[in-house]
């Protein structure tokens, strides 16, 4: 990424300082960049229309940039519908307990019929899923 820098100079610099810092912490910031690994969940309730069961993927390979996840309800593997939960990275692979009769979202008429994690932090989200 390239960067013009227009420098506001005082006698003591101290303005251009201030302003060096928060361009280099604009810089540093950034989407994680490490996705986490495969998702997997297993229905066990029995009820139409209703779910139960652990959601459970594997960490990025890398946390440094990122501070946690969300599990989003979808509709395919690649349209979130709406958010299930948001999880730590705390440095293990994350799970959630989905409780018995939770009910599958229909939104607009279309129903959940899968779930994508991604990993996020301060500035966002990652643009790709698991």
């Amino acid at each position: 990424m390239w960067i013009a820098v227009a420098a506001l100079k005082t006698s003591r610099g101290s303005a251009w300082l201030r302003f060096w810092a928060l361009l280099q912490a604009f810089v540093a910031a950034q989407l994680p960049t490490s996705l986490p690994g495969a998702i997997s969940f297993y229905d066990h309730d029995v009820d139409e229309g209703e779910i139960s069961g652990v959601v459970e993927f594997l960490k990025a390979p890398s946390e440094d940039d990122v501070t946690k996840y969300t599990i989003y309800w979808a509709s395919s593997p690649t349209t979130k519908l709406l958010p299930l939960v948001t999880l730590p990275a705390n440095g293990f692979d994350p799970s959630y307990n989905i409780p018995v009769d939770t009910a599958v979202p229909v939104i607009g008429g279309v129903a959940a019929t899968h779930f994508l994690a991604f990993s996020a932090n301060a500035i966002g989200e990652s643009s790709d899923s698991s």
